[in-house]
């Protein structure tokens, strides 16, 4: 949209038809590039699609101007072409419409984008608590099965170490149960 402004306001200053020409080539590959990047938005944009066609629809009539503009051009009303392109002018204050209203889809999403980001960092939060509190949880079950195994089995170890030194110091009646 920029640039489509800028190149429209120097055209009643182009030194011949070539550059007029150039200016206008360019001026149509600024549009098509704007309208591929409006067709990506219909694509993607979570918001209300009436912010979209608010978009279109304004292109659509700066489009009209332009038309307007380049004709008044070509038949030599110089001063004319120069008040519509002004910024104060009706090309651009429709460019300033079209800024507008893409500044409003930008607010939308940046909006919607920190709306996503704090539903991940929830989220997230969420995940390390119940992660900690697993991880606490399984020691605490470790724990309390190792201590049940060594208040069962550590005794009969004992037990069983204590009768085979026993043995080995020639006690052969020692028994165990």
């Amino acid at each position: 949209v920029l640039l489509i402004h800028r190149d429209m306001r120097q055209l009643p200053y182009a030194d011949d038809q070539e550059e007029i020409a150039n200016l206008i080539s360019n001026i149509d590959a600024y549009e098509a590039d704007a309208y591929r990047q409006l067709d990506i938005l219909y694509e993607r944009y979570l918001g209300p699609q009436s912010d979209l066609d608010e978009v279109a629809d304004a292109l659509a009539q700066w489009k009209t101007i332009r038309v307007e503009t380049v004709r008044l051009l070509s038949v030599g009303q110089i001063e004319e072409v120069e008040n519509r392109v002004k910024t104060s002018g009706m090309g651009g204050t429709q460019a300033d419409k079209i800024l507008s209203c893409l500044e409003d889809i930008s607010d939308f999403a940046k909006n919607k984008g920190d709306e996503f980001y704090q539903a991940s960092q929830t989220q997230r939060n969420k995940t390390i608590l119940n992660t900690t509190l697993l991880s606490i949880a399984a020691l605490l079950a470790l724990t309390g099965i190792g201590y049940f195994l060594r208040k069962s089995i550590v005794p009969p170890i004992n037990k069983l170490t204590i009768a085979a030194e026993a043995m080995r110091q020639g006690k052969l009646d020692t028994r165990i149960q």
